[in-house]
C-alpha cells in the first residue's frame, strides 16, 4: 500500500507511513478491507444464505443475524490472574506472543500452541505480537478454556482496530 498522503510505499504491518508518519489504519483491518478478501467473505455469506435457503432455515438466520449485529460484544477470557495483574498494570491483556516473548508464558503442547506461531505469522505479518483475541458473544460470556474472567469490551474503543473471524484462526488457515 501506498500513503495517502505522500505516496510513500508502506509495509504491510505498519501502521503510519514510514516517510511522513500519518496513520494509515491498522493493518489487520487494511488486509479484511482488500478487495479480494471481501469478495472471499461475500461467497462464504452466499454459500451460508444458500445452505440457510436449503434447509428452510431464512427466518432462523435472520434471526441470528440481527442478534449478532444488535447485541453481540467482543469478550476476552482469561484467568483470575491474569485479570488482576491487568488490573494492578492498568494495561489490557497482552497478546500471546508477547507473553511467550515475556516469559510471562509458554507455549503448551497442543495442536494450538504449536500451529499459533505460524498462523498468526501468516495472518498479521509483522504485526502478529499485537493481535489480542476475543470472542464475540451474545450472552457475555467468553470462551471458558481461556479462563474464568471474562472482560467485555467497549464496542466504540475497537470498532476502527477490530475485524471477525468466523472461526478460531488456527481452524480458519488449516481448512484453506
Amino acid at each position: 500500500m501506498n500513503c495517502p498522503k505522500c505516496s510513500h510505499e508502506v509495509p504491510i504491518g505498519q501502521r503510519n507511513c514510514p516517510a511522513c508518519e500519518t496513520f494509515i489504519g491498522f493493518p489487520n483491518v487494511r488486509i479484511a478491507s482488500d478487495p479480494k478478501e471481501v469478495g472471499e467473505l461475500e461467497l462464504r455469506w452466499k454459500s451460508a444464505e444458500a445452505s440457510a435457503v436449503a434447509r428452510k432455515c431464512e427466518k432462523q438466520l435472520l434471526a441470528f443475524t440481527t442478534k449478532v449485529e444488535n447485541d453481540s460484544k467482543a469478550v476476552i477470557s482469561c484467568s483470575e490472574l491474569e485479570l488482576l495483574q491487568m488490573m494492578e498494570s492498568g494495561r489490557l491483556k497482552i497478546s500471546y506472543h508477547r507473553q511467550i516473548e515475556s516469559g510471562q508464558r509458554q507455549p503448551e503442547e497442543n495442536f494450538w500452541d504449536q500451529n499459533r506461531d505460524t498462523v498468526d505469522t501468516k495472518l498479521f505479518p509483522g504485526f502478529k505480537d499485537d493481535i489480542v483475541f476475543a470472542a464475540l458473544s451474545l450472552d457475555g460470556k467468553g470462551i471458558r478454556g481461556y479462563g474464568s474472567a471474562m472482560i467485555t469490551l467497549r464496542s466504540d474503543l475497537i470498532e476502527d482496530r477490530a475485524m471477525v473471524f468466523h472461526e478460531n484462526s488456527v481452524v480458519f488457515v488449516d481448512k484453506r
